[in-house]
């Protein structure tokens, strides 16, 4: 399927960076320290350490390469990717051609300008790419320089492409050649020109550049950052792993972790916030808040967005404290304690692809047959996870860390959704719809969870929901205090976390962070994604929908998912979930709906008779 980029540079770097940087609560703080933290001082977990991996009640053994099936060469590419070589475009010819715009412009001639423009697109998606590529190798070893220095010199310089692009291009469509360009394009593509020259102005360049070094920044503080306890250098994943720790000496040292980090990062987020605060107002927005809403192509806006997390604090809130120990009990010396080896779980995902839809099966074989994937654990990779799209191979590559416990599984599967959407219905648009691919997913799959997870499949199933409330929780928590943040713009690190700790206590869900009011530090996105973590809530919510669906007509369910693989890239967020006939996440009436079907599932979880499909 063909489709037309945009030329958001700037959007294209954040959604590289964020679709998706951890499932749902996978690798965020409340849930996975505190999961993490059961599994390793459980007296069950010795006794039940590698008691069973996913396949054994499934089918497995398929084949981890891909097996025998065939891809369309015209729709995919069909290359491995250790073939792809990176390399540095000639930014200098795409200028020029740039440049030629105007000069053919002047003459007058329709369909040497469309086919100048066609050029230019060309070339652009070449080189944005390869600037998609360098990233992706930063994330493989953010100790490389050559990609660190590649990646950040190509951002600069596509910037300047950017902006000498807007330079030409607006005074064009406004004076005569707009008629011509959406005959050719579509409106979209005009309107996304205009749009990008408002969001990216020139002006704003240096501060540009200088956030980006700091997100790079960021990276390597976390990398690197370690605390001395008893004469020895710990990190959080050292933290984790020691199965040695009593309750309070893990949480205590967790603690010290996260204030280290914090002390460590003080000058970079503070700074950041100077900088986000002092692009909105140079390009002329009243707030960053307003600002980045727009960037991330959302239809609502802040305010919107504030009665959302009122609507979450009264319907959702109640159902996820009165069920997470629960849930949490559940998992005891089973499902928390188990492993679950990689190549295992690689080989058995396409038959549990395939019983939701062929589609999904197709995407993930192909993943597999060409290697656009790696989900090694290595110290020197990226925190997190997330699914990119090379355009110039019209590949998606998805990037994870697999640690052998079931959040790994639902990490894999969560990127999964993003790979196949990427895969069956590439191109931009709202990223709120994109989460939902990927979290969508996640709720089809409970309908595999008895092969998946046998015995403890009811545990699991119990745990995916609140994991779902908590996305829905999360992204509305960490919206209002990145709000908060941004409207105050000169809080000191300690002033941010006290805004935190408050809102905890507003949220009812400081049991969760038992650690340090400092755990904020611990989510990338608050860095390197600002105001992004609204998207996983109201994207949740859709998610949490095709669920209730799926487990009265299993059919009506998939359709709906599948639906949005074939969604209008240029149509909103809140269109496209209207037109496939969602509910208004933005109503509470369908919060609450949600959850008192969660609470009622809930139930028949812990009285241990749960199976995917409703009474």
């Amino acid at each position: 399927m063909e489709f037309r980029k945009t030329r958001r540079l700037r959007f294209l770097a954040v959604l590289l960076v964020c679709i998706l940087i951890c499932s749902s609560m996978s690798g965020c703080v409340f849930g996975q320290i505190a999961a993490d933290y059961i599994a390793s001082q459980l007296d069950a977990f010795q006794a039940q350490q590698g008691q069973g991996t996913a396949g054994q009640n499934g089918q497995s053994g398929q084949n981890p390469q891909g097996g025998d099936m065939e891809f369309d060469g015209e729709e995919h590419g069909l290359i491995d990717f250790a073939d792809i070589e990176y390399y540095h475009p000639d930014i200098d010819a795409l200028m020029a051609e740039v440049e030629k715009l105007q000069t053919v412009a002047d003459t007058g001639d329709k369909d040497a300008f469309i086919e100048q423009c066609n050029l230019v697109d060309e070339m652009y998606e070449e080189a944005s790419t390869q600037y998609t590529l360098a990233s992706l190798m930063n994330s493989l070893d953010i100790f490389d320089e050559y990609y660190e220095n590649e990646y950040t010199t190509l951002y600069d310089e596509l910037l300047d492409v950017d902006f000498r692009y807007n330079d030409i291009m607006v005074p064009l469509i406004e004076n005569g050649w707009r008629d011509a360009l959406t005959e050719e394009f579509g409106e979209q593509y005009v309107e996304d020109i205009l749009l990008d020259d408002m969001l990216y102005d020139e002006s704003a360049k240096d501060l540009f550049s200088r956030e980006n070094e700091l997100e790079l920044e960021y990276d390597r503080i976390c990398a690197e950052t370690t605390f001395n306890y008893r004469g020895k250098e710990w990190t959080l994943d050292d933290i984790m792993a020691d199965e040695t720790l009593d309750y309070y000496t893990y949480y205590g040292l967790v603690n010290q972790y996260c204030k280290v980090l914090s002390d460590n990062l003080a000058g970079v987020y503070t700074e950041l916030v100077r900088i986000r605060c002092d692009i909105a107002e140079t390009i002329g927005f009243d707030s960053y808040n307003e600002y980045r809403y727009l960037c991330y192509d959302r239809d609502y806006t802040p305010d919107d967005a504030k009665e959302f997390h009122e609507a979450v604090k009264n319907e959702i809130v109640p159902v996820y404290n009165e069920n997470y120990y629960d849930v949490i009990d559940l998992g005891r010396g089973g499902l928390f304690s188990r492993t679950f080896d990689q190549d295992t779980i690689m080989q058995s995902l396409p038959a549990y692809f395939r019983a939701i839809s062929p589609k999904i099966e197709e995407s993930y074989q192909y993943m597999l047959k060409y290697h656009l994937y790696d989900i090694d654990v290595s110290d020197t990779k990226e925190e997190g996870a997330y699914t990119t799209y090379l355009d110039s191979y019209k590949s998606p590559f998805l990037f994870a860390s697999f640690e052998d416990d079931m959040w790994s599984i639902q990490t894999i599967i969560h990127e999964s959704g993003h790979f196949a959407s990427f895969y069956h219905n590439p191109g931009d648009g709202p990223l709120d719809l994109a989460e939902i691919d990927s979290q969508g997913l996640e709720m089809m799959m409970m309908s595999q969870y008895a092969d998946i997870f046998g015995e403890d499949a009811g545990p699991a199933a119990g745990y995916q929901l609140v994991n779902m409330l908590s996305s829905v929780i999360q992204g509305s928590m960490y919206d209002e205090f990145q709000q908060i943040i941004y409207d105050e713009k000169d809080l000191t690190m300690e002033e941010i976390a006290n805004v935190f700790d408050g809102l905890l206590e507003e949220y009812g869900i400081r049991e969760q962070y038992p650690a340090s009011k400092y755990e904020w530090v611990l989510v990338h996105h608050n860095f390197s994604a600002p105001l992004y973590y609204i998207s996983y809530a109201v994207s949740a919510v859709p998610a949490l929908e095709i669920w209730q669906i799926a487990r009265q007509d299993f059919e009506v369910g998939k359709e709906l998912y599948l639906s949005l693989y074939e969604r209008d890239h240029d149509r909103d967020y809140s269109e496209v979930l209207a037109d496939l006939g969602f509910s208004d996440p933005f109503d509470y009436r369908t919060l609450q709906t949600i959850g008192r079907d969660v609470e009622e599932e809930l139930l028949r979880i812990e009285q241990g008779n749960w199976t995917f499909q409703a009474d």
